[in-house]
């Protein structure tokens, strides 16, 4: 889990390329009871901090490990949830949705095996033009913006009510029907 910056950003640099556009799958990922499990393990300040790294490693490195896997990245992570995207270039809807799956697996796994262990994830997808840019000057900064982050991090909010935890947009849902 050392990635710092994706490769597509180093790639896009390489080429002195500093902006654009990119067709993508978005999965937003979010682990719901995360942030009380962790406030609750620091309270204990010679352990807590290192169950909290031991439960962060646990928990994200195999997440971290499929997107990949599968022809995705994360650009960044925002506390216990992150984007992964996957360009369509190199991955398609069925590559798309065995990463979906193994993530959800992965957790209906994980609390079936220790029930003590209070979170699950919920996910938002969808399907659309992300923009990108590489900004500044030393240190550059990079970003992914557009309506399909938007849409899918709308549907992870909305995830949060299903117990299946996974939301999509009716552009995913179309992928099926034709």
């Amino acid at each position: 889990m050392s990635i710092i910056v994706p490769d597509f950003i180093l790639d896009v640099f390489k080429k002195e390329r500093f902006h654009g556009d990119l067709d993508s799958w978005i999965m937003y990922i979010d682990l719901t009871g995360f942030t009380p499990l962790t406030a609750s393990l620091l309270q204990d300040a010679g352990a807590g901090a290192e169950e909290v790294s031991d439960l962060l490693n646990d928990v994200f490195s195999p997440l971290v490990d499929i997107v990949y896997q599968h022809g995705g990245f994360i650009p960044h992570f925002a506390g216990d949830a992150f984007f992964a995207i996957f360009p369509k270039s190199t991955t398609d809807i069925y590559v798309f949705t065995v990463a979906v799956k193994k993530v959800h697996a992965y957790f209906r796994t994980k609390n079936a095996k220790n029930r003590s262990l209070p979170v699950s994830v919920k996910i938002g997808l969808d399907v659309g033009i992300l923009s990108w840019g590489i900004v500044g000057k030393e240190p550059y900064s990079y970003y992914f913006s557009g309506e399909v982050l938007r849409n899918s991090a709308i549907c992870q909010q909305k995830a949060r009510f299903q117990d299946e935890g996974i939301v999509f947009t009716s552009r995913i849902r179309d992928y099926f029907e034709t």
